[in-house]
């Protein structure tokens, strides 16, 4: 403010003011008055420590010259202490931020998958929505510790989930909404109490598969509803989803948003770009594999740009659960049937590439597991692209193939050999022929 602008404020000078500006009243320095076009606001402005404190007071005339000179002096007062009063309103907002609010503010700093935000809402709705639009600060141990007491009677998975949920609500909060001189206003977090009690219900996770003994009950029954002529082409296109799913132990979104430009049938690989742990994935096609995705093609329409087409022309399968439900139907042999859901599928490809021996880095990247940073540094220089995991993906087909009496055991082992061999110069092989006559020789 020049020196203009500087006057004793009066009741009739403050109304009879106009002209747009900053007036200081010169009877109380840093009291003032800033005029725009819809408004005249008292307000103080001090610097304190080389910073200029701006701080609003109140809008005439709904706020008399009285009114704002008496809180005028106060805030100066505050001031002069070393108090910002700024500072202490956005503490006093951020002590008064809700559940709600907080939780779309995380969401919105978080680069998370549409079904990871979605299980994340029902969270809330579900089991907090009583606090959804109260203070989080006031969401103390004692009522994290009821409310997941209470959840858990219901569902102790979703009690577990809706904690953890709550957990990242509150490391989150810690450093966005702070109070003066940046002290954390939520600097403990209530959820660690569940840890201290030791009250995390800790559901394991399902161990439900499909038994070697079983494979060939239910690829019969897939391939029983593929071919029955009173289902649609989406049937079919489940099945041949399910059954891809089953040799490469994918997730269900995984292969579900398989595109066809990220299918290579000539050099024999596909690749996903958008994986559950963020990492692309290169897999080989095998045989069995190419057989589907052949499959798949005779059947496509020009513009399908899924693998697998769900209901609605050009889009991806959405939800495949009835038609599982129809496989497991098909599956019913006198009072034996078997109920498989997805991930079943995936825990069947894992639990069988381990017996057959597939090295531990080998079936992480099968599986799309990304290998945690450890003391391992081998694990760090392993890259294993569709070429090197060929020969595994090849071995767990052949044992899927042969459990499920698809080829016999002689011909799985005739083919794996045969793929090991290949690449193997005429010297290594000399020398392998004359190690299995030795053994042939010592067995007499």
């Amino acid at each position: 403010m020049g020196n203009s602008n500087s006057l004793p404020f009066r009741d009739d000078r403050i109304k009879a003011l106009t002209e747009l500006g900053e007036y200081k009243d010169s009877s109380l320095s840093g009291f003032g008055l800033r005029i725009t076009k819809s408004k005249k606001t008292f307000q103080v402005r001090r610097k304190r420590k080389g910073k200029d404190i701006r701080v609003k007071i109140g809008e005439y005339p709904a706020m008399n010259l009285k009114q704002a000179k008496d809180k005028a002096y106060k805030v100066l007062s505050d001031i002069e202490n070393g108090i910002n009063p700024n500072e202490q309103r956005k503490e006093h907002e951020n002590q008064a931020v809700t559940l709600d609010f907080v939780f779309n503010a995380y969401l919105a700093s978080k680069s998370l998958k549409e079904k990871t935000v979605l299980g994340y809402k029902q969270a809330i709705t579900c089991y907090l929505k009583e606090w959804q639009n109260k203070p989080l600060i006031k969401l103390n141990e004692d009522e994290v510790t009821y409310i997941h007491q209470q959840v858990s009677k219901r569902s102790k998975a979703q009690a577990d989930l809706m904690a953890r949920v709550l957990r990242a609500i509150f490391n989150f909060a810690k450093y966005e909404y702070r109070g003066t001189d940046d002290v954390f206003i939520f600097n403990e977090n209530p959820v660690k109490i569940l840890s201290h009690k030791r009250q995390w219900n800790h559901v394991p996770r399902k161990q439900t598969r499909i038994r070697p003994t079983e494979l060939k009950q239910y690829l019969t029954a897939v391939n029983e509803v593929r071919n029955n002529p009173e289902y649609d082409r989406f049937t079919r296109s489940v099945c041949d989803a399910v059954e891809f799913a089953l040799f490469t132990g994918l997730r269900k979104q995984e292969v579900l948003n398989i595109e066809w430009q990220r299918v290579n049938l000539k050099d024999g690989y596909f690749w996903i770009d958008e994986t559950k742990n963020g990492d692309p994935l290169e897999l080989p096609i095998t045989d069995t594999l190419r057989k589907i995705l052949m499959r798949c093609w005779s059947e496509r329409d020009e513009a399908a740009r899924y693998v697998f087409v769900g209901k609605t022309n050009g889009q991806a399968i959405k939800e495949p659960k009835y038609v599982l439900e129809k496989i497991n139907n098909a599956t019913k042999q006198e009072d034996n049937q078997l109920i498989a859901h997805w991930h079943d599928l995936r825990r069947t490809y894992a639990t069988l590439a381990e017996s057959i021996g597939v090295g531990g880095y080998t079936l992480k990247r099968l599986l799309n597991h990304r290998i945690k940073r450890t003391n391992d540094v081998t694990a760090g220089y392993v890259v294993l692209s569709a070429d090197e995991l060929q020969e595994p993906a090849k071995r767990v087909e052949q044992s899927i193939l042969e459990h499920a009496s698809l080829i016999d055991k002689k011909q799985g082992v005739d083919a794996t050999l045969q793929d090991l061999l290949q690449g193997v110069s005429e010297e290594q092989k000399r020398a392998i022929i004359f190690q299995l006559s030795q053994v042939k020789e010592n067995s007499k």
